[in-house]
């Protein structure tokens, strides 16, 4: 699990904020242009969520990547 995507999405929880997928993605030098580097990040984002509910904890990210 990516630790890093994982804090940054609590941080901006905390701070009732939101990103937009891409904007999420190039924070972590990810381009939602290339399919490959989609995939990756939208397996970060299920382990994630994975982690979250298995600790009896809330979603941190909705969303899906504009194709």
């Amino acid at each position: 699990m990516n630790n890093n995507l994982r804090i940054y999405l609590i941080k901006l929880a905390r701070n009732r904020q939101t990103v937009a997928y891409g904007h999420a993605m190039a924070d972590f030098n990810m381009d939602v242009a290339y399919p490959e580097q989609r995939e990756i990040f939208e397996d970060m984002i299920g382990d994630i969520s994975g982690f979250e509910s298995e600790n009896g904890r809330p979603m941190l990210f909705v969303g899906n990547a504009q194709r």
